[in-house]
């Protein structure tokens, strides 16, 4: 095993993510295999493409470590195995959204259930998202045209209040049963 590649520690916890050597022969090399370790404990084994580097959001009590569109969720506390999410598209953030998550991928926005299993609310740009943050309880994003939308994905109802460019526009957005 190398060095540290990513160190989080938030309150009294902390989440090291490391590169393993692939020593498996069955792998092709552009696949790359991370060690999950939470408070000194091994907690799992992930396996990333390798020219992805793996990002962690943690949001009490669950940790979520992605790379492209491998998510992996572990939860605090729990003695519950590392689960392993494959996602349609390529993962750039997750949010906490009350019972929900938020989810911004490379080409779209969705509001999922706490299981993940289920779409909400999705929202599609067209065109590739290039940056995404939360300010003062909206998300905001940038897409490759450099347009910006500013939004509050709202897992109860359906629609979202979409601001784009910095005009208001209410969007229906269909629930989908996925």
């Amino acid at each position: 095993m190398t060095d540290k590649w990513t160190r989080i520690v938030s309150g009294l916890t902390k989440i090291e993510v490391s590169p393993l050597e692939n020593e498996r022969q069955d792998k092709l090399p552009y696949e790359r295999l991370f060690q999950l370790t939470i408070d000194n404990h091994h907690a799992g084994i992930m396996e990333f493409v390798a020219f992805y580097a793996p990002a962690v959001s943690l949001n009490f009590p669950t940790v979520f470590i992605w790379a492209g569109s491998q998510l992996y969720r572990q939860v605090l506390g729990e003695n519950a195995a590392l689960e392993l999410i494959e996602l349609d598209n390529e993962l750039l953030s997750i949010y906490p959204l009350g019972n929900s998550w938020c989810l911004v991928f490379e080409i779209l926005v969705e509001v999922r259930s706490h299981s993940l299993d289920s779409i909400l609310q999705r929202f599609d740009p067209v065109e590739i998202i290039l940056n995404d943050w939360w300010e003062a309880g909206v998300l905001h994003i940038q897409d490759l045209r450099g347009r910006s939308f500013a939004f509050a994905p709202q897992a109860e109802n359906d629609s979202l209040l979409i601001q784009i460019d910095g005009e208001d526009l209410e969007v229906k957005v269909p629930r989908t049963g996925r």
